[in-house]
């Protein structure tokens, strides 16, 4: 994996610390999210590279790594321009072009170590692999709960809008290292149960509701259960069965930034009557005889 320069990706001085940092972070995965711009493809490589930034310099041993490294290679990037020769990345190459190829693979070891390369060092414990259920209710508000792994009992914090199937790295909860090396790490995959009522996409939720005959021809405000709880919905008149109506912000919070979500669309089942009185069936009738 080439260099990056993080900083230029998310618009940012090296020096900003990491609140302003996580700030910035988050607007900018608010607004190139998928959810938020779909069959963008420019819009979803660009939230990657935001996401690849995140996860390098919002991880304080990731970013004073990288800081190191970026440090290395601009200083060679000038002795090319004619300033002073920097020291080696190591010392296993010697020559302007060995030490570019050298930085190319300095700079892909520690890209692979923080991109879920797990391989283990002769020193270093090996990585252990863990799943953990969750309902689409935690899942919506997050959660912290105790896991119980290799004999030992694990405080593990789940930020809300968690995907189905996404892994979460607990650093130094993997296997003990071999003569002083460090532990491994545990990389745990969270399962999101589906939902009775809900059908997730992305962000996005969509729930079937049904409401009556009268409700969908004259309109009506109704009550609507959400996994934000109770909310009042309106019902136009001459609502169609099968039609959606969207309320927005009332999907899944963003993973990386919570304060925003996606939306959820309520999908119209409209109750037709199984039993009519004679009355009933009186009125239907001369509803159909006005071309009803």
């Amino acid at each position: 994996m080439d260099y990056k320069d993080y900083y230029k990706v998310l618009g940012v001085d090296p020096q900003i610390n990491e609140d302003e940092l996580r700030s910035v972070y988050k607007k900018l995965a608010v607004q190139f999210h998928p959810d938020r711009n779909p069959d963008n493809p420019q819009a979803e490589a660009r939230f990657k590279e935001i996401s690849e930034a995140k996860e390098v310099l919002l991880d304080s041993d990731n970013r004073r790594k990288y800081d190191e490294l970026r440090q290395k290679y601009l200083l060679f990037q000038q002795y090319q321009k004619g300033g002073k020769r920097p020291k080696d990345p190591s010392s296993t190459k010697s020559g302007d072009a060995s030490r570019e190829e050298e930085f190319g693979s300095v700079f892909g070891n520690f890209f692979q170590e923080v991109f879920g390369g797990r391989k283990n060092s002769s020193r270093r414990g090996k990585n252990y692999d863990a799943n953990i259920k969750i309902s689409l209710q935690e899942a919506y508000k997050g959660l912290s709960t105790i896991l119980k792994f290799e004999g030992r009992r694990l405080r593990v914090r789940i930020r809300p809008g968690i995907e189905d199937g996404q892994v979460l790295k607990i650093k130094g909860q993997g296997q003990a290292g071999l003569n002083g090396g460090d532990p491994g790490d545990l990389y745990l995959k969270v399962l999101v149960d589906k939902d009775d009522d809900y059908v997730r996409k992305g962000s996005n939720l969509m729930k079937t509701f049904r409401v009556p005959l009268t409700a969908a021809v004259l309109g009506r405000k109704m009550q609507i259960e959400t996994l934000k709880g109770k909310m009042s919905i309106n019902i136009p008149a001459g609502t169609q069965s099968g039609q959606q109506l969207k309320m927005r912000g009332l999907g899944m919070p963003y993973y990386e930034s919570p304060e925003a979500a996606g939306d959820l669309f309520i999908k119209i089942q409209v109750i037709i009557p199984r039993r009519l009185s004679p009355e009933e069936q009186k009125l239907f009738k001369e509803l159909e005889n006005r071309g009803f």
